[in-house]
């Protein structure tokens, strides 16, 4: 496709920018979705590391409901 890439080749090409308002703008709107997004990642770890301890020890019967508080009073519905 290209024979050659040299700085020439990008010399007519066009890169559109904003400018700072918009960014900073668009920055402190998309700010809390990835604070979201990081907090949820944190959560699915704890998760999974949770799900991997318990789940089998209650496969193995080494642990059962009964051992564990109740976690319904505790926990909210997702």
């Amino acid at each position: 496709v290209f024979n050659t890439i040299t700085r020439d080749t990008f010399k007519n090409i066009k890169v559109p920018f904003c400018n700072e308002e918009l960014t900073n703008s668009y920055s402190l709107l998309v700010k809390n979705y990835f604070s979201k997004i990081l907090n949820n990642n944190y959560q699915n770890i704890a998760l999974t590391n949770l799900r991997d301890t318990l789940l089998p020890k209650l496969i193995s019967g080494e642990l059962s409901l009964e051992d564990l508080p109740n976690l319904a009073k505790q926990t909210e519905p997702a």
